[in-house]
Protein backbone atom coordinates (compact mmCIF):
# COMPACT_ATOMS: atom_id res chain seq x y z
CA UNK A 1 0.00 0.00 0.00
CA UNK A 2 1.39 3.43 -1.02
CA UNK A 3 1.34 6.53 1.58
CA UNK A 4 -1.81 7.81 -0.54
CA UNK A 5 -3.55 5.04 -0.15
CA UNK A 6 -2.94 5.57 4.00
CA UNK A 7 -3.48 8.81 3.81
CA UNK A 8 -7.04 7.94 2.26
CA UNK A 9 -7.74 5.54 4.54
CA UNK A 10 -6.94 7.97 7.73
CA UNK A 11 -9.13 10.36 5.98
CA UNK A 12 -12.20 7.75 6.18
CA UNK A 13 -11.60 7.02 9.65
CA UNK A 14 -11.32 10.29 10.44
CA UNK A 15 -15.07 10.73 8.74
CA UNK A 16 -16.14 8.23 10.09
CA UNK A 17 -14.87 9.60 13.61
CA UNK A 18 -17.02 10.10 16.84
CA UNK A 19 -15.71 13.38 16.86
CA UNK A 20 -16.47 14.06 13.37
CA UNK A 21 -19.92 12.58 13.12
CA UNK A 22 -20.78 14.92 16.31
CA UNK A 23 -19.32 18.18 15.07
CA UNK A 24 -20.78 17.89 11.90
CA UNK A 25 -24.18 17.05 13.89
CA UNK A 26 -23.80 19.73 15.62
CA UNK A 27 -22.98 22.25 12.43
CA UNK A 28 -25.76 21.13 10.81
CA UNK A 29 -28.19 22.07 14.00
CA UNK A 30 -26.33 25.19 14.43
CA UNK A 31 -26.43 26.67 10.84
CA UNK A 32 -30.03 25.55 10.68
CA UNK A 33 -31.09 28.16 13.49
CA UNK A 34 -30.59 31.45 12.31
CA UNK A 35 -30.27 32.77 15.56
CA UNK A 36 -27.52 30.51 16.34
CA UNK A 37 -25.87 30.69 13.04
CA UNK A 38 -26.09 34.44 13.38
CA UNK A 39 -24.63 34.57 16.55
CA UNK A 40 -21.34 32.48 15.77
CA UNK A 41 -20.77 34.22 12.76
CA UNK A 42 -20.33 37.24 14.49
CA UNK A 43 -18.42 35.34 17.36
CA UNK A 44 -15.96 33.75 14.53
CA UNK A 45 -15.73 37.54 12.98
CA UNK A 46 -14.35 39.00 16.11
CA UNK A 47 -12.33 36.08 16.83
CA UNK A 48 -10.77 36.29 13.39
CA UNK A 49 -10.38 40.23 13.69
CA UNK A 50 -8.42 39.96 17.26
CA UNK A 51 -6.31 36.38 16.23
CA UNK A 52 -5.07 38.71 12.84
CA UNK A 53 -3.77 41.63 14.58
CA UNK A 54 -2.12 39.24 17.61
CA UNK A 55 -0.16 37.30 14.50
CA UNK A 56 1.04 40.54 12.75
CA UNK A 57 2.37 41.68 16.60
CA UNK A 58 -0.52 44.64 16.69
CA UNK A 59 -2.02 45.66 20.44
CA UNK A 60 -5.11 44.37 20.55
CA UNK A 61 -7.61 47.06 22.08
CA UNK A 62 -8.89 46.06 25.33
CA UNK A 63 -12.32 46.64 24.27
CA UNK A 64 -12.29 43.86 21.84
CA UNK A 65 -10.90 41.40 24.03
CA UNK A 66 -13.49 42.22 26.70
CA UNK A 67 -16.16 42.25 24.05
CA UNK A 68 -15.19 38.57 22.52
CA UNK A 69 -14.84 37.74 25.76
CA UNK A 70 -18.72 38.71 26.84
CA UNK A 71 -19.73 37.39 23.89
CA UNK A 72 -18.04 33.94 24.35
CA UNK A 73 -19.73 33.76 27.67
CA UNK A 74 -23.26 34.05 26.19
CA UNK A 75 -22.43 31.64 23.33
CA UNK A 76 -21.74 29.41 26.35
CA UNK A 77 -24.88 30.04 28.19
CA UNK A 78 -27.02 28.21 24.78
CA UNK A 79 -26.80 24.74 25.37
CA UNK A 80 -26.67 24.40 21.44
CA UNK A 81 -23.78 26.38 20.87
CA UNK A 82 -21.78 25.07 23.93
CA UNK A 83 -21.87 21.91 22.78
CA UNK A 84 -20.77 23.14 19.06
CA UNK A 85 -17.73 24.67 20.48
CA UNK A 86 -16.98 21.75 22.53
CA UNK A 87 -17.33 19.55 19.76
CA UNK A 88 -15.04 21.74 17.20
CA UNK A 89 -12.70 21.85 20.17
CA UNK A 90 -12.46 17.69 20.30
CA UNK A 91 -12.28 17.70 16.39
CA UNK A 92 -9.26 20.28 16.24
CA UNK A 93 -7.57 18.14 19.35
CA UNK A 94 -8.01 14.92 17.32
CA UNK A 95 -5.95 17.23 14.24
CA UNK A 96 -3.56 18.31 16.86
CA UNK A 97 -2.91 14.78 17.99
CA UNK A 98 -2.82 13.47 14.28
CA UNK A 99 -0.02 16.23 13.30
CA UNK A 100 1.77 15.67 16.44
CA UNK A 101 2.02 12.39 15.89
CA UNK A 102 3.40 12.61 12.18
CA UNK A 103 5.62 15.69 13.14
CA UNK A 104 7.16 13.07 16.13
CA UNK A 105 7.68 9.91 13.50
CA UNK A 106 8.76 12.61 11.25
CA UNK A 107 11.27 14.65 12.93
CA UNK A 108 9.58 18.11 12.25
CA UNK A 109 10.68 19.94 15.35
CA UNK A 110 14.17 20.31 14.02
Amino acid sequence: MNIYDHAHELARAMKNSEEYQKYKELEKKVNSNEHCKSMMDDFRKRQMEVQSLQMMGQEVDEKKLKELEELHKIIMQNSLLSEYIHAEFKLSQLLKDIYKILGDVLDMDG
